[in-house]
């Protein structure tokens, strides 16, 4: 039994190798060299070995407050470690990435929800995948009720207004 025994296999791919007994120097006779059944040598699996926003660890999500119609800007970095060939994607923006990078986001000045997802695919169709949903929100919601009496106080007066414009004019004519 053989272990440890560097082959030079570094690639993904099927091989054989070939085992010759050859015997100390003046020792016996070599024997017959044996070939092994094919051995497949995969690919590194595909990791994703950091996921940031904004300089730390990327949490499943994050609620952030739209301040004054002000969006605050967030920065999406990645590293992923795996064979060559992997290709790595951002979804559902830029699409195909680097297995390192970053882009910066930019998300809507209303109240919305985006979920980002890095996808990593190695060249034997492993794929590895981490996401993160950032929701924005009015910190200050302006109460419907509010709004609809706002409203329906300017319309009355607007109403007013033209009757009176109205009466005035008939009493000219």
């Amino acid at each position: 039994v053989c272990k440890n025994v560097a082959t030079g296999a570094t690639r993904p791919g099927d091989y054989i190798f070939e085992l010759s007994a050859v015997p100390r120097v003046g020792i016996g006779t070599a024997i017959a060299a044996k070939k092994a059944a094919p051995i497949k040598v995969l690919p590194k699996p595909p990791q994703i070995v950091s996921f940031i926003l904004n300089g730390q660890p990327a949490k499943p999500s994050y609620l952030i407050p739209i301040v004054r119609q002000k969006v605050p800007k967030i920065l999406l970095s990645w590293k992923v470690e795996a064979s060559q060939g992997t290709k790595a994607s951002l979804m559902p923006f830029p699409g195909n990435v680097s297995l390192q990078g970053s882009v910066p986001i930019i998300l809507s000045p209303k109240p919305s929800s985006s979920t980002l997802t890095l996808q990593a695919t190695s060249p034997s169709g492993e794929q590895v995948t981490r996401s993160v949903t950032v929701e924005t929100y009015d910190p200050n919601p302006t109460n419907p009720e509010k709004v609809a009496a706002a409203a329906a106080t300017a319309a009355a007066a607007q109403i007013a207004n033209s009757q009176q414009q109205a009466a005035q004019e008939q009493a000219k004519g």
